[in-house]
Order: C-alpha cells, then structure tokens, then sequence
C-alpha cells in the first residue's frame, strides 16, 4: 500500500490512497472512498504546514512573535531593575540624611571647632584662653577656653 510521502499517480489523484495492482472499480466503494478521502485530507494538511514551514510569511510571523516575546522579556526585567535600583536609592538617601551634620545637629548635638576649624574630639587637646567655635542647628557661639 502506498504511503504518505510517495509520488502521486500522475493519471489520476485518487490512486495515491489505493494499494498497488488492484482494480479502480472494486477498490473504490464507500468504505475505501472514506479511508482515501481522509488520507488525502491528511496529506493536504502535511503539505500545507509544510508550506507554511518554509513560506517567508510564516518565517517573519514566527520572528516577529519571538521578537514579542522578547520585548516584553526586556521590558519587565527592565522595570525589574529600575525598582530595585529605587530601592537601594532610597536606602542610601536615608543613610546620608542620617549621617549628615546638619540632621546630627537638629538632633540637639553640636560640633565644636578650634581656630584652626579642626573638630575637637578630646577636651584635653583644648589649651586655656584658645578660642573655639561650637555650630549648634541654629547659629554658633564663639568661646574662650578657661
């Protein structure tokens, strides 16, 4: 019997479907009718995705669709970058507004500084009668050490 994939018969379509040797008339009733009209189905639906496997169209649909997908990849990792950039944005804001001497300041603390406006850390290193500054969150006061 004959396969899908060999040559059709070039007399007539119909003998494609039909086993070798035999007689158009006694093979052909309804029974094999129905049996040939779907192999034929079946081979026009092969070749027609075949077709549609190598036709241009089908190529550029199959790329542009991949191409979709790929935008719309990008895209959210995209997005997914930026937030997490925001994100480690926004925590370093807030360290440097923490840390920063104006925000220690409007917390009650002040910073003093010597003439030579080094911050003193150690009062020991202060000597008597040296002038010194102190920055408080709203203006400076200018002292002498006793």
């Amino acid at each position: 019997m004959l396969t899908l994939g060999e040559n059709i018969n070039n007399n007539f379509e119909i003998f494609y479907a039909m086993p070798k040797n035999k007689n158009f008339l006694t093979y052909f009733n309804k029974k094999n009718f129905l049996e040939i009209s779907e192999r034929k189905i079946n081979l026009i639906d092969i070749k027609f995705a075949e077709l549609n496997n190598v036709s241009p169209k089908s190529r550029l649909v199959k790329i542009s669709n991949s191409l979709n997908v790929l935008k719309t990849n990008l895209k959210h990792q995209l997005l997914t970058i930026v937030s997490s950039s925001n994100s480690k944005l926004q925590l370093i804001q807030e360290k440097i507004h923490a840390l920063d001497p104006k925000g220690v300041l409007n917390r009650g603390y002040s910073i003093t500084t010597d003439e030579k406006n080094r911050v003193i850390k150690d009062a020991k290193r202060l000597k008597k009668g040296e002038e010194i500054q102190t920055l408080f969150s709203k203006g400076k006061v200018k002292s002498k050490v006793s």
